[in-house]
């Protein structure tokens, strides 16, 4: 802000040389992330998706770096996510899909967790709920069945069953 001293309405004041002052404003919010596992995933059925929100909406694009781990497999569980994403400007959230990759193993559910690491603004800080998990439940079963396939005979052959 500038401030300019131009003039008085009392002939006994007068303006001198130094008649300009700034001061500056310096902004010192920062908006603080989280992150959300907004919807589980379920093979064939459901994709997951994980929400970063922001408390503030910023001027700028922000590279958000994320940190994957679990113990769903990128790339065979389901589609690799990046290991960045970008917060639009002025936008206060944006949403990571985890799409599940169907298959016919029996493996037991699984799970995708994202941890928050860093910005490439640092007037966007990485807030205390910095890690969410999204499980992906496996919809794969097995079938078994058992069948006689020996008789048996007394002193004679012994009974078979095929599992």
């Amino acid at each position: 802000v500038i401030l300019t001293l131009a003039s008085t309405s009392n002939p006994s004041v007068v303006v001198g040389t130094t008649n300009q002052a700034t001061v500056t404003i310096t902004d010192n919010d920062v908006a603080t992330l989280s992150i959300v596992a907004t919807t589980q995933a379920a093979e064939d059925a459901t994709n997951g998706l994980f929400t970063i929100t922001s408390t503030v909406a910023v001027p700028t694009a922000t590279t958000i770096n994320l940190n994957r781990t679990g113990t769903a497999t990128a790339g065979t569980d389901y589609t690799a996510i990046p290991a960045t994403v970008i917060l639009p400007a002025n936008a206060t959230s944006v949403t990571i899909p985890v799409t599940v990759t169907s298959d016919a193993l029996i493996e037991g559910n699984e799970t995708v967790i994202l941890t928050l690491a860093s910005t490439s603004n640092p007037s966007v800080v990485v807030g205390t709920t910095n890690q969410a998990t999204v499980t992906i439940t496996d919809n794969d079963v097995a079938t078994l069945s058992i069948v006689a396939t020996t008789q048996a005979a007394e002193d004679a052959t012994n009974g078979l069953f095929t599992i």
